[in-house]
């Protein structure tokens, strides 16, 4: 498949991941708790998911096209997960001297990430 056309379905699948992350950020606004920032939590575990969940679906199922797999991870989940947002949001707390915030942010967005790449896979499996 020529680059341009995966390209295409990567610039697609990404305003659809931004639109998606910028709906969870408005439903995180809901939670109304500025302890910490929920909405940025919340799309990086679920992307994490979808990320492990749709890694090993295109691993197993090798004939789906390698314009789909790029759209999905790279277009996607590329656009609804935020890491530089995490980190921002973690060193904003330490410059504010707020070690237990920071600490809890990171380690919630690690911890819970690699439990939701984990658990994303062993769907994909059982799908």
């Amino acid at each position: 498949m020529e680059w341009w056309k995966i390209l295409g379905a990567v610039v697609v699948t990404g305003a659809v991941g931004t639109a998606a992350r910028f709906g969870v950020m408005r439903v995180a606004l809901l939670l109304n708790s500025d302890f910490l920032p929920w909405g940025t939590l919340m799309v990086n575990i679920i992307g994490c998911f979808l990320a492990g969940f749709f890694a090993m679906y295109l691993r197993e199922h090798a004939e789906l096209s390698p314009a789909l797999a790029a759209a999905v991870m790279v277009g996607f989940c590329g656009a609804f997960t935020t890491f530089s947002t995490l980190m921002l949001e973690t060193v904003r707390f330490f410059e504010e001297h707020e070690l237990l915030r920071g600490s809890l942010n990171f380690l919630l967005h690690n911890t819970l990430g690699a439990v939701a790449v984990v658990s994303g896979a062993v769907a994909a499996r059982l799908f």
